[in-house]
């Protein structure tokens, strides 16, 4: 015949493995299809998401910056056009021949004044004039020589920081949108 062994006793089951999820963030809950003791598929699954618009505004925002941080970088790594420095170029010939014609004209002034031909003021009004195309020229050279030049180390240096922080400010952003989403550990 049969025989059946039956040994009766009281006891709890146990899980193997158990987790309390929390979020860190608080908010509409978006997405959560699951009931306490549900069986999870696979670690790193979606089990609830979190409705913060905000966070990922600013995730996008981030992006936006670092494109215009590595933008400008890249721009200041380029240096100048070549219209530019022709640009510059032709404004410095610009104002050497207005330098040359505001010198004459002060030191035909000035005959005209010391003669009494005219008065004193005609010659101080054309001093300033040809000391403003002298500064000016002066100005032009320099702006000249510095688009040639281009960007200084430190500029580059600058602009390279610039988009370091617009890049740690894009994975901060990230990080606080990814704490919206709680996913499975094992």
């Amino acid at each position: 015949g049969k025989i059946v062994e039956t040994l009766e006793t009281t006891g709890e089951v146990v899980a193997v493995d158990t987790v309390s999820i929390m979020a860190t963030v608080e908010g509409p809950i978006a997405y959560c299809p699951w009931r306490e003791g549900d069986l999870v598929d696979s670690a790193g699954q979606k089990l609830i998401e979190i409705n913060r618009p905000i966070y990922e505004q600013e995730v996008l925002a981030a992006e936006a910056a670092l494109a215009v941080a590595r933008a400008k970088l890249a721009d200041l790594e380029a240096g100048a056009r070549p219209e530019e420095i022709a640009q510059a170029a032709e404004s410095v010939r610009h104002f050497e021949d207005c330098t040359g014609y505001a010198k004459v004209d002060y030191e035909r002034i000035r005959a005209l004044a010391e003669s009494g031909a005219l008065p004193g003021e005609e010659a101080e009004k054309a001093r300033v004039d040809f000391t403003r195309c002298e500064t000016q020229l002066l100005a032009a050279r320099e702006q000249l020589i510095m688009l040639k030049a281009g960007p200084t180390q430190t500029e580059i240096a600058v602009a390279q920081a610039q988009a370091d922080e617009a890049a740690a400010q894009l994975e901060l952003a990230r990080a606080k949108f990814n704490e919206c989403f709680l996913t499975a550990p094992f």
